[in-house]
């Protein structure tokens, strides 16, 4: 009978702490995918898709604060003097900051900046080269939460104030 009252009641415990931070939309671990469009300042552009993943925490006083990583692939290509140049992936690690408002509490104005990889192959006279771009990358974004655990994202992020990139994305918390 013991046993059966303390599983009852952690039952009821997890149920009440489950419950309250489903009033944080944004509080958690959270993955999702993303497509946009990339500018690049040498003229390049092009389609963007990827995935991103991360964690946050929504403090009491509607704050907060997070770290989320992206990876995705950018259709850029440029061809000149016979050699032809691909972007194979590009992807970040930021340092996230945010304010929930509204009167339902869903929506997230947040920015963020850390560090941004970008790899491109080069082909030339049939031999293959590769390079790797280093730097640092920083966004604003606004995200809205659909439901207890879906979110629905508009981002615009710069790498080094070189390339642009526009993204919509579609977020689940968990």
């Amino acid at each position: 009978m013991m046993k059966k009252a303390l599983i009852v009641a952690a039952v009821m415990a997890a149920g009440t702490v489950a419950h309250a931070d489903d009033s944080k939309h944004f509080d958690g671990f959270h993955l999702g995918g993303e497509a946009g469009y990339l500018h690049d300042n040498s003229d390049l552009n092009g389609v963007y898709y990827g995935a991103f993943a991360g964690y946050r925490k929504q403090l009491d006083s509607n704050m907060v604060i997070g770290v989320e990583g992206t990876f995705g692939k950018p259709d850029l290509e440029a061809s000149a003097f016979g050699a032809i140049a691909e972007t194979d992936h590009i992807w970040t690690a930021m340092g996230t900051l945010g304010f929930v408002t509204g009167t339902d509490s869903r929506n997230l104005w947040s920015l963020g900046a850390g560090y941004a990889q970008t790899r491109a192959t080069a082909t030339f006279n049939g031999r293959e080269t590769s390079d790797t771009g280093k730097g640092v990358a920083g966004f604003v974004g606004f995200e809205r939460a659909m439901g207890d655990n879906l979110s629905l994202r508009a981002r615009a992020t710069t790498y080094e104030f070189e390339s642009f990139q526009g993204t919509i994305g579609l977020g689940l918390r968990f």
